[in-house]
């Protein structure tokens, strides 16, 4: 089975975006290259129609940490026939929707316990550390970062309010203005859908495709730290493939982080997450671990020790976190001019406290890279039969 999107522009892909134009009428997406200037000057400038709900449009996978999308057209204010889609995320909408619960029941007849997950309306971030803590400010200043460090990994995103004519209705509550974070519709396929389609043959190719782009990987692991992302699923990793083959990796859904330091110690970050689902460990992260490796999986761990020694990766990328250190008043600066930071009522923005544990980590990932070409977060590892394991996160 193959997976080939819609027509793109010939224009170059190396430091473009592959964004979705629209759609032909076999409902394939239309993509076009364009710079990341440019599709942020879209986003901020561009006049915007309303499609619809994105579930309305796509098939969205259900999950815990809710968001009512909306699906947006974006009209270049320069040139009227160029236009992208992007997806709108509001804080009314926030959390609202059907959540799934996880009920255990014993059953003392038969002595045991009885398991089911219901979907229960409701909101998602009541009784968890997210419980009145806006999502979009995070959303835009997770794509602030990856642009300020050159990444390209992160879609542009910009904050935006909309009017809606008529109201549109969340919870039974009608808004007519929003505010929230509008990020460009990056043209690919989640990672879930495509383990989903090609099961485990996947996720080995995206392993090796890893291993194979170790400055990729890296990126994608020090953002993953550098934003405190603990929850970020397979379906918030969007893969470009061409002729069936991995191009480019894009990471969405960035607003469940940088809430706190300690929410990063209790899960392991996506990327070497998914490594470790493939039985290989959380290497990049640790020399220091207990674990029973596989033949695959050991000669994986000598790659990665390999690319850790590589100072050709290493070096640049600690240039480019030293220059953000070192331009941290102008990343406060912009968030405070886009209205971002501190409380908006009782609704907690990206507060002094969020960012002072963003540079804490910037520092300490710089000091790790320097010293060794590792993330620093230390491992251990518990056994569980003679092959599970739980890793456990800790500084």
């Amino acid at each position: 089975m193959r997976y080939k999107e819609g027509p793109q522009s010939k224009e170059s892909k190396t430091d473009s975006l592959p964004v979705v134009s629209g759609f032909d009428k076999d409902k394939k997406p239309i993509i076009s290259c364009m710079s990341p200037e440019d599709v942020e000057k879209i986003l901020k400038e561009g006049k915007i129609e309303i499609l619809g709900p994105l579930e309305d449009f796509f098939e969205i996978e259900p999950h815990q940490n809710l968001i009512s999308a909306i699906l947006v057209e974006i009209v270049d204010p320069e040139n009227k026939n160029d236009k992208i889609l992007g997806i709108y995320k509001f804080y009314e909408g926030e959390g609202w929707g059907l959540r799934s619960e996880f009920i255990q029941e014993f059953l003392p007849h038969e002595k045991t316990l009885s398991f089911e997950i219901k979907a229960i309306p409701g909101n998602a971030k009541i009784g968890t550390p997210w419980e009145n803590v806006a999502y979009y400010p995070r959303e835009i200043f997770a794509s602030i970062v990856d642009k300020q460090l050159g990444f390209n990994i992160i879609p542009p995103t910009v904050y935006r309010e909309i009017n809606f004519d008529p109201p549109i209705v969340v919870n039974g509550i009608e808004y007519t203005q929003t505010r929230g974070s509008l990020q460009a519709f990056i043209a690919g396929f989640t990672l879930g859908k495509l383990m989903k389609i090609q099961k485990s043959n996947f996720l080995n190719n995206f392993v090796n495709w890893l291993l194979e782009n170790p400055e990729i990987f890296y990126k994608i692991s020090i953002l993953e730290y550098l934003l405190a992302s603990t929850r970020r699923r397979e379906e918030d990793i969007i893969i470009q493939l061409e002729d069936d083959k991995i191009q480019r990796v894009f990471l969405i859904d960035n607003g469940n982080t940088c809430l706190e330091d300690e929410i990063i110690l209790s899960r392991v970050s996506s990327l070497p997450n998914i490594l470790y689902m493939w039985a290989i460990s959380n290497i990049l992260y640790t020399n220091r671990y207990i674990v029973n490796l596989s033949e695959e999986a050991t000669k994986i761990q000598k790659k990665i020790s390999e690319i850790r020694k590589n100072k050709e990766i290493i070096i640049p990328l600690v240039e480019q976190l030293k220059n953000l250190l070192n331009n941290r008043e102008k990343l406060k600066q912009e968030l405070e001019a886009m209205g971002l930071t501190g409380m908006l009522e009782d609704i907690r923005l990206i507060t002094e406290e969020d960012l002072a544990g963003f540079f804490e980590r910037l520092e300490r990932l710089v000091q790790a890279l320097e010293n060794d070409g590792g993330i620093p977060i230390n491992l251990s590892f518990e056994l569980v039969g003679d092959k599970a394991l739980i890793p456990y996160a800790h500084f």
